[in-house]
């Protein structure tokens, strides 16, 4: 730390340097703080350990953001306790940086000061971290965070369980990730998932509850896949290509009061893939209409598909005729 490595450029120094981003044989570089020239100054930042092992480590609110500069993990004996206010900026590399969490995530943002997590790039992109990775039976409590710039911005695989209220997670190519055969269980209440290029919430082959969940400006708001389970209410999903999009796996999906009005093709997508399977999908006291494409909602491609019902009573489609 507290080294001039020839240039300001966070992503040019970045790449001078090989790591445990490159290679997962090789110690990881913590290289926080850089001078912005020969003797120079370092910027006003908190460099915070990366390491998290047997115990808590607390990152509160400063006056400075915490600069990434190296993997953050959080061992399975560890926990990690974010305050309100904090903004942590994740420096772009070629090897883009993420956070690992074996352990706990204890994410305390309010309403009023959330927790922020974004590239700490002066030109921030899609992916240009790799987003909050939860592995193993890792445990999430995720509060008033928002979290952008990444790859997938909320990753939940193997047997994580995560609890978020109140988080924004926007401009990543993945706003909620939840995959694997563990599987993980992620209960999501007063959220938003906005402008994500890929999918504003992505569930395969795991169980998820969205309750008041917002996403838009995705190619999907919500897509399913595998053999997940999925129960909604209340969602508000628009203006994406699909509101929601249910594919490839013989998935239990309820969706009641919500809104699935606006989107560029269809508010409701259902795909058994090629005659394979045949998702279980349910829809009441919801909207369904307004959707720009020929149908509001399309199935195709079930297998036994004769023998195949979607329960899609007691809804508004946008007209009494």
């Amino acid at each position: 730390r507290g080294n001039w490595w020839g240039t300001t450029d966070a992503a040019t120094i970045a790449s001078r340097i090989h790591d445990r981003r490159d290679d997962t044989g090789s110690a990881r570089v913590e290289w926080c703080a850089f001078l912005d020239g020969p003797g120079g100054a370092a910027p006003s930042v908190e460099c915070p350990e990366s390491d998290i092992c047997d115990g808590t480590v607390v990152w509160d609110q400063t006056a400075w953001p915490y600069q990434i500069t190296s993997e953050v993990y959080v061992c399975p004996t560890g926990t990690l306790e974010i305050g309100p206010g904090v903004e942590i900026q994740v420096v772009k590399s070629s090897a883009p940086l993420r956070f690992h969490i074996e352990g706990t995530l204890d994410i305390n943002g309010t309403e009023g000061t959330p927790v922020t997590m974004l590239s700490g790039s002066t030109t921030p992109q899609v992916r240009d971290w790799t987003g909050l990775a939860f592995r193993g039976s890792s445990v999430g409590y995720l509060d008033s965070l928002i979290v952008s710039d990444a790859d997938r911005g909320i990753d939940a695989q193997q047997s994580s369980t995560l609890q978020l209220n109140g988080v924004t997670s926007r401009q990543n190519r993945y706003g909620l990730y939840v995959y694997g055969a563990g599987p993980p269980t992620v209960n999501v209440t007063e959220s938003t998932f906005a402008e994500n290029t890929d999918y504003g919430v992505y569930v395969n082959g795991a169980s998820a509850t969205l309750d008041h969940v917002e996403t838009t400006s995705s190619t999907r708001g919500v897509y399913v896949r595998g053999n997940a389970t999925v129960d909604i209410h209340a969602l508000t999903s628009r203006f994406n290509t699909d509101g929601l999009y249910v594919y490839d796996g013989n998935s239990t999906v309820t969706v009641t009061g919500s809104t699935l009005t606006d989107n560029d093709r269809y508010g409701v997508y259902l795909d058994g893939d090629y005659n394979t399977t045949a998702p279980q999908v349910t829809i009441s006291g919801s909207s369904i209409h307004s959707n720009l494409g020929t149908y509001d909602l399309y199935t195709w491609r079930y297998a036994n598909s004769g023998q195949q019902v979607v329960l899609a009573r007691d809804n508004w489609w946008g007209t009494p005729d």
